[in-house]
């Protein structure tokens, strides 16, 4: 199995792992992490992911790989959450930000902006919809190369 391959081929197994267990399946990547080589899988549930959720999801996983022993290459196997301002992979992740601010970055120059700041309103498979300071924009999905929660840094009271 080649590595640009990796992430691809297991995604739809951990998939089904994943919610068998309850929890919401987000993603599944293999990098390269110091020198070495990590396949990470994201996971949600709501509420949180704790170390235990890790632990269970990664037991499971690991019977699966150990079994089937699709990776030929050293790593490490990483579960985690995708973290509070992590990429919107996904439908899933768009509905749970619906009327959330968020951040979009795209690929092309749309009326001179790449980077968007705005509630989500509403999406489809071709368009995202947000507000922006009273301003409806509308932007191609295919255009968007990154799109993550809103995450605003208060001041701190001294």
């Amino acid at each position: 199995m080649k590595k640009g391959n990796i992430s691809k081929l297991l995604s739809k197994d951990f998939e089904k792992i994943v919610t068998g267990l309850g929890y919401e399946y987000v993603d599944t990547e293999f990098v390269k992490d110091y020198g070495s080589n990590v396949l990470r899988v994201l996971v949600y549930k709501k509420g949180g992911i704790i170390a235990e959720d890790c632990k269970k999801i990664s037991l499971e996983i690991s019977k699966f790989l150990d079994k089937k022993d699709p990776i030929k290459y050293p790593y490490m196997l990483e579960v985690s959450s995708p973290g509070l301002s992590r990429p919107l992979y996904n439908d899933k992740d768009l509905n749970r930000n619906i009327g959330n601010e968020i951040e979009v970055k795209t690929y092309k120059t749309i009326n001179g902006v790449k980077n968007f700041i705005g509630i989500l309103e509403s999406f489809d498979n071709d368009f995202l919809m947000m507000n922006s300071n009273g301003e409806k924009i509308k932007i191609k999905r295919e255009d968007i190369s990154k799109s993550l929660p809103y995450v605003r840094m208060g001041k701190l009271d001294e």
